[in-house]
């Protein structure tokens, strides 16, 4: 079983009982350092926090690993931390809670939302918008509704199209250029000229609308899963003066945004000849950006290079010679996620010098210096080997192509 496993089976107490050193304690003249301060839980619901210690013994033969004065594990403690789902129930073999449909969340205590729906020339009746909600639609006097006049809230959203309202009577004003004729149809009207006339008697109109103005794209970090959105909505003309019909694949001009990438685009459509015009942006959410971390002197950092914006995984070891500080466990992994704070926040200003009574358990390999190659792709195979048996392991099996070597990260 790996450290780290052992770390998420533990998940209780584990107390101070003399029993636990070894029979070597007093040959080898060991001795425990002091606590570390807990970590912070790392869930926000079901979670743990683990602290450390390190310990002084002889550096003789007889006197190899930490075997020599610990004989169970008093080296470090594990005590669960924020034990409960606000909806939902927490599910053992998955390790997480299991949300009641319309609930979301690490902890099922968000609302499953379809977003604020609108109607030009109608109105949209209901007030709440989440999960089992619904709404109806109508339309103003001299409209008729296209579409369902009742759509209820799902799971992807909106169960339908969301309807328009399309004149009764969209000829009435003659909306068309000079010369053509307005004729209604299914989706309102089109122009056309009169059979046997083009050219002065029958004037086409073959200019596009215009987008007057356009959101630019954006890029948002966030220090939760989702962030919430505004933007202003585009314009658009026709030089002519006759309608331009606007549609766009957001029911409306704000929207609660996870992480990822996601395209915003609008189409103007000029009804009198068909032309469009588009205005098109992204919205980039990302978690918060973690500040580059500096390596100790004499010491170097491994950290993962491959989707760096959604965590940052590192270890940290010492060149030949040099060793990290007892108050720093080489083991713990130096972790920066959504928040874009380190965890732990302060790292070893330096390596010490290597000293017979300050050996290390289980970190990163000694290596020449940051032009050694050789031994730093040994390091660099132990991190990857470590990540995979980690808490963070999927990271990894989310990115296969990426999750190796050639992808970590080295700073010196």
């Amino acid at each position: 079983m790996t450290f780290v496993k052992l770390l998420l089976t533990l998940m209780v107490f584990v107390p101070l009982c003399v029993s636990q050193k070894a029979e070597t304690w007093d040959s080898c003249k060991c001795k425990w350092a002091d606590w570390a301060e807990w970590s912070k839980c790392n869930k926000q619901c079901y979670g743990y926090q683990i602290r450390y210690r390190p310990v002084w013994k002889s550096n003789t033969p007889d006197c190899q690993g930490y075997s020599a004065c610990d004989a169970g594990q008093n080296s470090h403690q594990t005590i669960r931390c924020n034990e409960n789902c606000t909806f939902g129930k927490y599910n053992d073999q998955r390790k997480r809670c299991d949300c009641p449909i319309g609930k979301l969340g690490v902890c099922c205590d968000e609302d499953v939302k379809c977003g604020t729906p609108t109607l030009e020339n109608g109105k949209v009746s209901g007030s709440n918008f989440t999960y089992g909600d619904s709404i109806t639609f109508t339309c103003n006097a001299n409209y008729k509704l296209d579409g369902k006049s009742q759509l209820s809230c799902g799971l992807s959203g909106w169960e339908g199209a969301l309807p328009k309202c399309v004149s009764t009577d969209p000829c009435k004003d003659n909306p068309c250029p000079k010369g053509q004729i307005c004729l209604e149809d299914d989706v309102g009207y089109h122009c056309q000229c009169p059979e046997g006339l083009s050219g002065i008697n029958c004037q086409i109109d073959s200019t596009p609308p215009e987008v007057v103005n356009c959101s630019s794209d954006v890029s948002l970090n966030t220090t939760s899963r989702k962030k919430y959105h505004t933007w202003a909505l585009p314009t658009f003309t026709d030089p002519q003066g006759t309608q331009v019909d606007v549609i766009s694949n957001y029911p409306d001009n704000k929207f609660d945004f996870p992480w990822g990438d996601f395209g915003v685009q609008y189409v103007g459509t000029k009804r009198v000849n068909g032309l469009k015009a588009k205005c098109e942006f992204t919205v980039k959410v990302r978690p918060m950006r973690c500040p580059e971390l500096s390596a100790p002197e004499n010491g170097y950092i491994l950290c993962n290079s491959w989707r760096p914006e959604f965590g940052r995984f590192c270890l940290v070891g010492c060149v030949r010679g040099y060793t990290l500080p007892d108050n720093f466990d080489g083991r713990k992994w130096v972790v920066c996620g959504s928040s874009g704070h380190w965890t732990p926040a302060n790292l070893p200003s330096k390596c010490e010098e290597e000293m017979s009574s300050h050996p290390k358990p289980d970190v990163l390999p000694a290596v020449g210096d940051c032009e050694d190659l050789t031994s730093l792709a040994g390091a660099k195979r132990m991190y990857i080997t470590k990540l995979k048996a980690s808490a963070f392991k999927s990271f990894c099996s989310n990115s296969p192509q990426t999750c190796d070597d050639l992808h970590v990260a080295t700073t010196c």
